[in-house]
């Protein structure tokens, strides 16, 4: 989760000297930056996804693709939720297009994006390089 840097408190010290926490912030403060500069630059998707999506186009944003797969998936009425008086809520059940795309059946909703990022071609790969573990 990154912090807006607004919601990061505010820290002191004696003019000059440089604190932790100072270097902490401007950390996050410079990821949070970066993020929102990615999400304004269209990646290569898989050809899956442009089948999914009916498009011709290979790029798409990130957030066009994930509310394009969330949008579907309600439109379609295939997450599980109290009102459908299902147990297993937000539990997705795939059709067979998401199927295709997917290679699953079930899939719970908040592990949606690691499956379209699956399909976001240079995510993809940064995700396969990065050898640090999930945190």
């Amino acid at each position: 989760m990154l912090l807006v840097p607004s919601d990061l408190p505010k820290m002191s010290c004696r003019p000059g000297e440089t604190d932790k926490r100072d270097n902490y912030r401007k950390r996050k403060e410079e990821e949070y930056a970066e993020a929102i500069r990615r999400s304004k630059i269209p990646v290569p998707i898989s050809e899956a996804l442009m089948e999914f999506f009916g498009i011709k186009e290979n790029r798409m944003l990130e957030r066009e693709a994930m509310v394009g797969v969330w949008d579907y998936i309600l439109d379609k009425g295939l997450v599980a939720t109290e009102e459908n008086g299902d147990e297993d809520i937000g539990t997705v059940y795939c059709d067979e297009k998401l199927k295709k795309l997917f290679k699953v059946d079930t899939f719970h909703a908040l592990k949606l994006s690691s499956h379209v990022i699956k399909h976001l071609l240079k995510r993809a790969l940064e995700m396969d390089e990065d050898p640090s573990p999930p945190s």
